[in-house]
This record gives C-alpha cells, sequence and structure tokens, in this order.
C-alpha cells in the first residue's frame, strides 16, 4: 500500500504537507475516543513494566514495544495500561498483524477525534497521523505487529504514547524494548488460585509443568472449567498425554490454544528456512534448559544436511538462530539457545514418527560426541557435564519412547546413561550413578544378551556405585558376574579381566576378607604388568589398592613398596597435582601412620587434602574424609608427644 500525498510524501513523514486536510476547531470536537478490548478479571504480576510504562505515557513522547514469545500476555498487559490510564483522553487499540487492519483502525480513530472524511483514504490516515502529532493526549497501541517497517508509515509522532506489542525482538531505535517473559511461580500461583480452587501446592504444581506460560495457563483453567476435572486429576492427565493437552480447552483471553499458536509459528519458519526448522525440532528433544551452541555444533555429520551446513558456519549459524528468534520460539545469549517447553512439545508433537525419530537419533549423537566417556576424576569438565546432564536424560527418554526397538538407538541410550553414571559416581552422588548403570546394563542385556561385553562394562561400574553405598554383597555378586563374562569374552589375561579383579577385589577389602583381595589384586597386577607394561596408570592402581589391602593385613613394608610404585607411576602420568596422586598419598599417610612414622604419615595427607581442595574445593566429601584423617594423626602425634 503507497501511503503518499499527491507530491509523493509518506504517511507519518515530518515533512507532510497540510494543503489538502483542515481539521476541525478542537471546541467542536469530541475530547474523549477510546476502543479497549475487554479486559480480563484476573490481571496478576507485571508490576515492574507496567510502573516502567505509566512513567512512558506521563513523559509523553515516547514509544515502547513489549517483546516477548507466544502466549506470555503482551496484549494483556497493554490491554491492562490502556484501562489504568484513564486520565488520558485517547486511547486507541489497532490490531497490528495487516497493514489493511492498521489502516482502517487508524481511520475508525480519526473518526472519533472528530476529524471529517476524505474521499482519498490515503490522504485522510496522513491527516490522522497529522492531527496526533500535534497534541499529546492520546495512547495508541498496535498490538501483534509482525516488522518495524510494516508499521513505520502508520507510526504518530507528537507528544502521545505509542505502546507495540511483537513476538519479533528487533526494533532497534524505533522503540524502546520492554521484555515480556512467562510468570514467576508466584504470579502463576496467583493467578491459578484466584481462578480456581485449587490450592497453592497444586497451583504451583501446575505452573511448573506448563511452564508458567500464561496462555498454558489460562488453557488449562478453561478446560477445568470446561470438563469439571480436579487439578490433581487434570495434573495426571497432563503428565501422562502431555502433548495431547496442548490443544485441550478454549483460552478466555486468548486467540487460540498452545498447539494451534505455536504451530503457526512453526510452520512460518518451514516457509522461511529448512535449516531453521530443523534446529528448531532437534532443540525440541532436549531438556527445556539451557542449550549450549557448542553443543548444537559439535557433530556436523550427525545432524540433518541443511542444518549440518548452517552449523559448519559461523554466519550462516548466525542467520538461522536468527530466523527462530524472530518468531520469539527460541532466545539467544552468548552460551547458547534456550526454548520454551511448551514450544518444544508442539515442534514434537507436529513431527511424523519417521521426522521425529531422526531429529531424535540426532539429538543423541550430538550428547555421544559431547559428554565426556571418563569424566570421573576430570573435575575440569564437571561444569560441561553438569551442563548437558538434563538433556542427556531428555534425550534418553525420548530415544526410548520414540525408538524403542531401533538398536543402534537403544545402544545410544545405554551409552549415555553409563556415562551420566560415572560423572555421578565422580560427583559422589552414588545413588544416582547407581541407577543409571543399572539401566544401562538391562539395556545392554537386552539388547545383546547376558553375556555380551558390554553389559560387563556396566555391571563393572554398577558394582562401584554398590560399594560406594555400603552394599558390598550386592557390589560383590555384580562384579562377579561381570568378571564371568569378560574371562568367557576375552579369556583369563585381557585388561578388561584385570580391571574387574581389581574393583571386586577392592569389595572384598571392604568386607574384610583381605585373603581374597589380595589373591585379586595380585592376578590384576601380573595382567597389567605383562599387558600394558611396567609404567601404566592402570597398573598403579592395582598397586595402590594391594598396598591398601597390605596395610590392612599388617604387612606394613610391603605395603609401602606397592604403594610408593604407585606413586611414582601416577605421577609420572598424570603430574604431581592430580588427583589419582592424591588417592596414592593418602594411603601413604595411612601405611605410615600404622608404621608410627606420624610426621611423614601427616605430611602425605596435607599435600593430598592440598591437591583435592585444588581439584574439588573445600566441601568435597574426599577433602572432608582426608582432614578427619588428619585431625586424627595430629591427635595421636599430640598424645605421643
Amino acid at each position: 500500500m503507497d501511503l503518499r500525498n499527491p507530491q509523493g510524501t509518506q504517511i507519518g513523514n515530518s515533512n507532510i504537507q497540510h494543503n489538502y486536510f483542515t481539521a476541525p476547531q478542537p471546541s467542536a470536537r469530541p475530547t474523549r475516543a477510546s476502543n479497549i478490548p475487554a479486559h480480563g478479571r484476573f490481571f496478576v504480576g507485571r508490576h515492574d513494566q507496567l510502573a516502567h510504562l505509566e512513567r512512558l505515557v506521563a513523559r509523553g513522547g515516547g514509544r515502547a514495544v513489549l517483546c516477548g514469545t507466544h502466549g506470555v500476555g503482551k496484549t494483556q498487559l497493554a490491554i491492562e495500561l490502556l484501562n489504568r490510564c484513564g486520565t488520558t483522553p485517547v486511547r486507541w487499540w489497532i490490531p497490528a498483524a495487516q497493514p489493511e487492519t492498521i489502516a482502517a483502525e487508524l481511520a475508525a480513530l480519526g473518526r472519533a477525534i472528530g476529524l471529517p472524511e476524505l474521499p482519498d483514504r490515503n490522504h485522510y490516515l496522513a491527516g490522522v497521523l497529522a492531527d496526533l502529532g500535534e497534541r499529546d493526549d492520546w495512547l495508541v497501541v498496535f498490538d501483534n505487529a509482525t516488522r518495524p517497517a510494516s508499521l513505520v508509515p502508520y507510526l504518530p509522532a507528537g507528544g502521545g504514547t505509542v505502546l507495540i506489542t511483537s513476538v519479533y525482538p528487533a526494533w532497534g531505535t524505533l522503540a524502546e524494548r520492554v521484555p515480556v517473559g512467562v510468570f514467576s511461580d508466584a504470579e502463576a500461583v496467583e493467578l491459578l488460585s484466584a481462578r480456581t480452587p485449587m490450592g497453592a501446592e497444586q497451583a504451583l504444581a501446575l505452573a511448573q509443568d506448563l511452564g508458567a506460560l500464561p496462555l498454558a495457563l489460562d488453557q488449562a483453567v478453561s478446560y477445568l472449567e470446561q470438563t469439571g476435572l480436579t487439578a490433581d486429576e487434570y495434573l495426571g492427565l497432563l503428565r501422562r498425554n502431555g502433548e495431547l493437552m496442548l490443544n485441550r480447552g478454549a483460552p478466555s483471553l486468548y486467540g487460540a490454544t498452545v498447539d494451534a499458536t505455536f504451530r503457526v509459528a512453526v510452520e512460518q519458519v518451514e516457509q522461511r528456512s529448512t535449516a531453521a526448522l530443523e534446529l528448531l525440532e532437534i532443540c525440541a528433544v532436549f531438556a527445556p534448559a539451557d542449550i549450549p551452541h557448542d553443543l548444537l555444533r559439535v557433530a556436523p555429520e550427525a545432524l540433518p544436511p541443511a542444518l549440518a551446513a548452517a552449523v559448519g558456519d559461523d554466519l550462516t549459524y548466525a542467520d538461522t538462530v536468527g530466523v527462530l528468534t524472530s518468531y520469539s520460539l527460541v532466545r539467544r545469549d552468548v552460551t547458547g539457545l534456550q526454548v520454551h517447553s511448551l514450544v518444544q512439545a508442539v515442534t514434537r508433537r507436529r513431527m511424523d514418527a519417521d521426522r521425529r525419530g531422526a531429529q531424535t537419533r540426532a539429538a543423541g549423537r550430538l550428547l555421544i560426541a559431547a559428554f565426556p566417556s571418563d569424566s570421573y576424576f576430570d573435575a575440569a569438565i564437571w561444569p560441561t557435564c553438569e551442563r548437558l546432564l538434563a538433556h542427556l536424560l531428555a534425550v534418553v527418554t525420548e530415544l526410548l519412547t520414540v525408538l524403542p526397538t531401533a538398536p543402534d538407538s537403544v545402544d545410544d541410550a545405554a551409552e549415555l546413561l553409563h556415562r551420566a553414571g560415572v560423572y555421578r559416581w565422580g560427583r559422589q552422588d552414588f545413588d544416582g550413578a547407581r541407577e543409571h548403570f543399572a539401566r544401562a546394563a538391562a539395556l545392554r542385556e537386552e539388547r545383546h544378551g547376558g553375556s555380551h561385553p558390554d553389559v560387563a562394562v556396566s555391571l563393572n561400574h554398577l558394582g562401584l556405585a554398590l560399594r560406594s553405598l555400603g552394599r558390598l554383597d550386592e557390589a560383590a555378586t555384580v562384579q562377579r558376574r561381570a568378571l564371568a563374562i569378560r574371562e568367557e569374552a576375552f579369556g583369563p589375561h585381557h585388561p578388561a579381566v584385570a580391571i574387574t579383579l581389581n574393583d571386586l577385589g577392592t569389595v572384598h577389602h571392604e568386607r574384610g576378607r583381605y585373603a581374597e583381595a589380595l589373591e585379586l589384586h595380585r592376578r590384576a597386577i601380573a595382567i597389567r604388568r605383562s599387558v600394558l607394561g611396567s609404567d601404566d596408570p592402570f597398573l598403579a592402581t592395582s598397586l595402590a589398592n594391594l598396598g591398601a589391602t597390605l596395610t590392612a593385613v599388617g604387612r606394613l613394608d610391603d605395603a609401602a613398596a606397592a604403594l610408593d610404585e604407585a606413586l611414582v607411576i601416577r605421577t609420572s602420568v598424570f603430574g604431581p597435582t592430580h588427583p589419582r596422586v592424591a588417592f596414592s598419598l593418602e594411603r601413604i599417610a595411612l601405611n605410615e601412620q600404622a608404621r608410627g612414622s606420624l610426621a611423614e604419615a601427616r605430611a602425605a595427607m596435607e599435600r593430598a587434602i592440598e591437591i583435592r581442595t585444588g581439584a574439588y574445593g573445600p566441601d568435597h566429601e574426599l577433602v572432608r574424609r582426608n582432614v578427619s584423617q588428619l585431625a586424627s594423626m595430629r591427635r595421636a602425634g599430640d598424645a605421643g608427644g
């Protein structure tokens, strides 16, 4: 639409010529005009945004845009502001998704403030804007604007206030950006408690399950009113049939359901960019938490073709993400992307089975490439594991739901669970580790049969977690089974057999069955020295464990020899400040204490504490244990002195 006067001046331009338009004298015109949409009875929260906008209206001459994803209540906030600004004579609402609607409503505003009709509508609209530019008693809302360029020709100047609502985030200097997000927990509970008889605990649970999205809360309340369900019944349905609930209920304050609202936006993305759609679909499989950029770009070969090409180039990746942010389907910051849980649910629901399976498989491969396989000792990579853990568990659930019989997907799920178990074991979350190892072992056994070596890997680690929990008999049972599998698969002299010999020996040590422990450790040492060499870190592990058992049976000189050799190997391989060195130092300290060499014991324990504090921080369980042991040594020294 070319909104220009005969001389070619754009509507809204400060150079508009007024020779074709003469407004009535102010005294002959209406003093007030408004067309405010229906106002919901239950408006909650948004105190900071409202206070800021009310100050903007009081100053006059400002423009602001309420930006946020679909369904966060931008429109409701704008309506609330119009109602609060009751002393403003002209308050006008303009649906702004289409230029034709904007023009019609702007013309209606002109009639409401007493401007006479003109034969040429473009001239009339220019006159309306010119009139507003000469006064300061108005507040005009442009609701659901798509892009700045489509709105610029219709924006009035002057001393009044313009408020825009939009999912589009990039308005530059045209208007001050006022972000609108989901409700806080307190706001969501306040709304649900006002509109339903549910208690605060139920309201909080429902709000959290729906990601505190105002549209989803309104839709849920409408469904409760429609069906007569209790809050507990609705929560049960939501948790069992989450994606199917997204189109149940007719929201009273919004134009469409969660499913319909986000589905339209996703379809618009599909029309603009295949890569952006693929990116959103893969993000939909992850947890509703920060999705690191590095995760999305770690393994392009695992991705569908368009997205693989996009993530390989910084500019193309930025453009691809930009398509999604332009519809407020994702938020981006320097670390990663954030996608609301209901956007994810709608996106998953929209995919057919084959496409959802392919994107889930791709997400799993990204995590296998990104999540470390051996994070037990390496505290430096724990933050990475922590960021990825929620995504790992979400993708495992999706793999086993969408692709429960696909062999490679079951393998991927088991591998991811095993890696999660290693991480949680290293963080001293032994019960969490036990759960992950047990699930991984069960999946591998179902997939490959009970005698497969991969089953032994998870069983062996399950034994480690059970031992850490003090469940020693169970630990011994699963590790004996792991040992039998490995001996059958590899023969009695394989390094994998030595791993389980070592770990089963440690269990027997803690059970007080020292003779069996010594035999197992010596077998492990013989295999490792023969196959791996005399400077291998796995040999050091067995030597250290042998030394601990020799200490327990009073063979202190033999223990010292084994422990010293282990320390030399570990220091050489890992460096003097590695946590594995601290394990050797702790055991040397305990052996020296048993030998009566308290000064040497204290020195070794102090060094172990120093290393572990540097690696894990002062509150780690191992540090606290060593501090307690050191205190005991000092008391013994004081008593003996």
